[in-house]
């Protein structure tokens, strides 16, 4: 993600911050604050609505199986559907945890809790991210040099987030080896 930003000619990224006595000793002091996943006040952000898997998931899961190839379109639509059927069922009696992905499925969820994470962004004119993050446009917002601060920082993991409408899928990710992406 650092070398994609750096390609398209990002050299700094920005962090909106209102006056709080944490923020101000933060900068003063050269600290990032690293929030846990389960502390954030979007619970769209640490604990989306999950979906085991989709349609399409559910067929490209299938269709590597061996035993897919003995299948014709019809069949394999129909175990699809009714894969698909049954998880509904699940849902709808509240016992989706009985589903033999839900393992992942709590893997996942678990992760993500307890992800540190350090947001930032690619732009500092951002008339929503100045609203909600820097107290109604009366905050401040702070300059990090992608140079320094890609130096400066081991860095596990870090990537942009993708924000789509579509719900996160535990099966795909676990057919992308987690996909890199943040749910």
């Amino acid at each position: 993600m650092l070398l994609a930003l750096y390609s398209m000619g990002i050299m700094h990224l920005y962090k909106y911050r209102n006056f709080l006595e944490n923020h101000i000793n933060a900068l003063v002091n050269n600290q990032m604050w690293f929030a846990i996943g389960e502390t954030f006040n979007d619970p769209f952000d640490s604990k989306p609505p999950l979906t085991l898997f989709t349609y399409r998931s559910m067929a490209g899961f299938l269709y590597k199986q061996p035993n897919s190839v003995m299948l014709n379109e019809a069949q394999f639509h129909q175990l699809v559907s009714e894969e698909l059927d049954r998880v509904k069922q699940l849902e709808k009696e509240g016992r989706i945890h009985e589903h033999q992905i839900w393992p992942y499925a709590e893997v996942v969820i678990a992760a993500t809790l307890r992800r540190f994470i350090f947001c930032l962004s690619r732009c500092n004119r951002n008339i929503l991210m100045w609203s909600h993050y820097a107290n109604s446009h009366t905050g401040f917002c702070v300059r990090y040099d992608l140079d320094v601060l890609t130096e400066s920082l081991d860095l596990y993991h870090h990537q942009d987030t993708d924000y789509t409408t579509e719900m996160p899928d535990i099966l795909s990710r676990m057919m992308n080896g987690g996909g890199g992406k943040s749910l």
